[in-house]
């Protein structure tokens, strides 16, 4: 029994654990909540701002070699879909980081990082979408 709790820690954490990660509240400082819940979620909700305003987003589309990723811009609906995808993923940094460690606030953290990742998604599909049948 215990050789099965040994090789589980000298494993790589998956999605899974990942998922119970972000699922959980913070406790880390006010590094975490300066530096990601508003440093990176204001960059990554300025971006997306900036791709609906303009209507022109890039994104990782495919490699070009092993080692370089290629990003494709899109532009007019495709590019505010994504824009809003990230705006939502910028809502769902701040909840986690910002909100989710006070006692007070951890349930509408739950509630605001649900809702942000519908609305991740719901931004991916529409994208998926409108670039498969236009």
């Amino acid at each position: 029994m215990p050789q099965r709790d040994r090789r589980r820690d000298d494993r790589r954490p998956g999605g899974f654990d990942i998922a119970d990660f972000l699922g959980t509240r913070m406790t880390g400082g006010t590094f975490p909540v300066w530096a990601y819940g508003i440093v990176c979620s204001g960059a990554i909700a300025l971006y997306g701002v900036s791709c609906v305003v303009t209507q022109s987003a890039l994104f990782v589309g495919g490699r070009r070699s092993f080692r370089s990723f290629l990003f494709v811009e899109y532009t007019g609906n495709p590019a505010v879909a994504l824009g809003l995808s990230y705006i939502a993923a910028a809502v769902f940094l701040h909840c986690h980081f910002c909100w989710s460690e006070h006692e007070k606030y951890h349930g509408y953290a739950a509630l605001g990082k649900m809702g942000a990742l519908v609305g991740v998604v719901a931004g991916i599909v529409f994208l998926v979408i409108d670039v498969m049948f236009n």
